[in-house]
């Protein structure tokens, strides 16, 4: 019975130390969404400034509607990898956690009296 309770705590302290983890790992990802949302705002409020529509003027609002589409499309790519890559490292050692702790679990089933 002492013993489980030290494994609760042990459990609890490790999940504890890498739990703030998840949140950034959630956190890109939502990054990334509201970069995207940044992004086609610059790109459609480069249409505010259209008054003509001649070849310079287009050539330019196209110029800064790739700005604004590049800025949505990357800020989303970086979001979408970073949340993906930290989920995957949270997850790979939640999984270890769970192992090592079952493996403590067992030796001390097998050396208890």
């Amino acid at each position: 019975e002492h013993c489980n309770a030290l494994l609760d705590v042990l459990d609890t302290r490790v999940r504890s130390a890498y739990a703030f983890g998840f949140i950034v790992a959630d956190l890109m990802l939502k990054l990334g969404i509201l970069g995207t949302v940044i992004g086609f705002i610059f790109m459609l409020g480069s249409l505010s400034s259209l008054n003509s529509v001649d070849i310079t003027v287009m050539q330019t609002l196209l110029a800064e509607m790739s700005s604004g589409m590049k800025v949505a499309l990357f800020t989303t790519l970086s979001g979408l990898l970073a949340g993906i890559a930290l989920n995957v490292k949270y997850n790979l050692l939640d999984w270890s956690v769970d192992h090592l702790l079952n493996d403590i679990r067992e030796i001390s089933l097998r050396r208890a009296p």
